[in-house]
């Protein structure tokens, strides 16, 4: 059975960002699946937060963005994740313990 899926959700460090901007427009290019990262949650997060929240959203966007980027990884129906990351082992802890979808390795 083929998994049908609207986007990919890349959760990676600020570090990384630059290399995940591009790995989108190339899937964009070729017309695959959708890449989102940090960049378009932020841009969300602040359309959706910054005008209930006003001065506080500022203060709290980092915060926000982290417990957003966690939970996406917790629910997504598959979680990739790196045996070197302690964020991605505390993800699949998170899954496991609410039994969501499928865990998988990547080397």
């Amino acid at each position: 059975m083929k998994e049908e899926f609207d986007f990919i959700y890349i959760a990676a460090p600020p570090s990384e960002l630059t290399l995940i901007e591009g790995v989108g427009k190339s899937f964009a290019r070729k017309g695959l699946i959708p890449i989102v990262s940090q960049v378009e949650m932020s841009d969300l997060t602040r359309a959706e937060f910054q005008a209930s929240c006003g001065k506080e959203f500022e203060n709290l966007r980092f915060e926000i963005l982290s417990m957003l980027d966690s939970e996406i990884c917790t629910i997504a129906p598959v979680f990739y994740f790196s045996i070197m990351s302690s964020y991605s082992m505390n993800i699949q802890q998170e899954r496991i313990v609410r039994t969501n979808g499928v865990t998988r390795f990547v080397s």
